[in-house]
């Protein structure tokens, strides 16, 4: 059987035509029903003629009937016929098939050709609406069979509970296959076909949906790109990650400071010598406030301090640290300017002269008897003592002037000149070698501080 097959299916494979009508043959048989008598005869040529005469035939004919030249009624249609004719007897296939039906005739009805070209011609509608009675015909069929397949399903499924039923109802006197039958419809009355459930009911059900629905969907197309736009603008914004937060900064209600007096970043003036004494005037009315003195270390750090507690646009701010130093608002805004003053990074650079410096310190002890403390007691004193000695021996505050020429000094003999020291108390007038010392020590403390303190602050922050 398998061998039968393969043979089968082997000659299917060679057949590599097929016999069927094309499009020109039925355009011939339409025209050959058209035109009354042979084309031959229409050509006035004979059926053995060749391709030559039959082109002088077709000029000839053409320049008869062609509209152009004939104007008679029928001029179009019979040119129309006659190169019709001409494409037939061309084309040796076509002669050869016309050849044919003029010995045999035309298809008869026992051939499908003739039933379809005597089908009548429908138009795009007509096709349609025959399409929409056939499926619809197709479409309550199978409904109809679905329904009898569910029937013929309830039966054979309740047959086998139906035996004490219908002894319980035979006995009551009632019809056991009626009210089977009447239960099993009334279980299928949902799935009964009606013309409601017709396919041209359906179409109208769904266009008539999809047009309710137009606004519906138009709302969710918009309320979906709303939340995409909106996902991608979130999505947008940068995602700081691995970044502490930072504190919060207080609010401050800042007020016109009227009492505070500018603070002078230029040179002192010769005019300026005047106003420091009125300062001391001022300051020696004031019974709450420190007369003017040298500043101690320890008050150089609570300034610092002071200054972070009370930040820049405080109200009454040089007040309140003044108040808690003990000293003249004019004092602390001067040693805050000459802080300010100070250049960070020279100091930094003579911060690596602090062990140096106290031995330089020493040595230049002997020069001022007045202010030499012994090493046995400077090591019995305690820090306390220390700084109090310190201040004691810088007997009056340092001027603006002084300050600068003591920076410029620094600048102008660096770590590793020869008599350094002497050199820088020479350019600063009114001052000893030992008061620049001490005045170095004090900065670099400060600044060793500021650093400390910084380092804090920032650790604090990080954790």
């Amino acid at each position: 059987m398998g061998y039968y097959l393969l043979r089968v299916f082997a000659f299917a494979l060679f057949c590599q035509s097929v016999y069927s009508w094309s499009t020109e043959e039925l355009a011939m048989y339409d025209l050959v029903e058209e035109v009354e008598g042979s084309f031959y005869e229409l050509f006035e040529i004979e059926k053995d003629a060749n391709s030559s005469e039959v082109k002088k035939a077709y000029r000839r004919l053409s320049m008869k009937w062609h509209p152009d030249r004939n104007r008679e009624e029928g001029a179009a249609e019979m040119f129309r016929k006659i190169a019709a004719v001409y494409e037939v007897l061309k084309s040796e296939e076509l002669r050869e098939k016309y050849d044919f039906t003029l010995e045999y005739g035309l298809p008869d009805w026992r051939q499908p050709i003739y039933y379809v070209r005597r089908a009548r011609k429908l138009s795009w509608y007509e096709t349609f609406l025959v399409l929409l009675l056939i499926c619809s015909t197709g479409h309550y069929l199978m409904l109809w069979g679905s329904y009898f397949d569910k029937y013929l399903t309830l039966s054979s499924n309740s047959s086998k509970l139906r035996k004490k039923e219908v002894r319980q109802q035979r006995k009551a006197g009632l019809d056991a296959e009626e009210l089977h039958e009447a239960k099993i419809c009334e279980q299928l009355a949902e799935h009964r076909p009606t013309f409601r459930n017709l396919l041209p009911f359906l179409f109208i059900s769904f266009f008539l949906q999809c047009v309710t629905a137009v606004p519906q969907i138009a709302r969710q197309i918009i309320d979906d790109m709303q939340a995409t736009k909106l996902k991608d603008e979130v999505n947008a914004e940068p995602v700081h990650h691995f970044m502490p937060s930072s504190p919060a900064q207080p609010v401050y209600e800042f007020e016109l400071a009227c009492d505070v007096k500018p603070v002078l970043l230029n040179e002192l003036k010769p005019d300026e010598d005047n106003n420091d004494d009125h300062r001391k005037h001022e300051n020696q009315s004031r019974g709450s406030a420190k007369p003017p003195s040298v500043w101690s270390r320890e008050e150089l750090v609570s300034l610092l301090r002071l200054s972070d507690k009370y930040p820049v646009g405080t109200p009454n701010r040089w007040a309140l640290m003044a108040k808690v130093l003990q000293r003249t608002p004019e004092d602390v805004c001067k040693m805050v300017a000459n802080l300010k003053r100070i250049k960070q990074d020279e100091f930094m650079r003579e911060l690596s002269l602090a062990q140096n410096v106290t031995a330089v310190s020493t040595s230049s002890q002997p020069t001022s008897c007045s202010g030499s403390i012994s090493c046995a007691k400077r090591d019995s004193l305690s820090e306390d003592d220390k700084d109090a000695a310190t201040s004691q021996q810088v007997a009056e505050d340092w001027s603006q002037q002084d300050q600068r020429m003591f920076e410029i000094a620094l600048q102008q003999f660096p770590k590793g000149s020869a008599d350094r020291w002497d050199k820088i108390a020479n350019c600063v007038p009114h001052k000893t070698k030992q008061q620049c010392i001490e005045r170095f020590k004090e900065l670099s403390e400060v600044v060793r501080l500021r650093k400390i303190q910084h380092k804090a602050k920032r650790s604090k922050e990080t954790q």
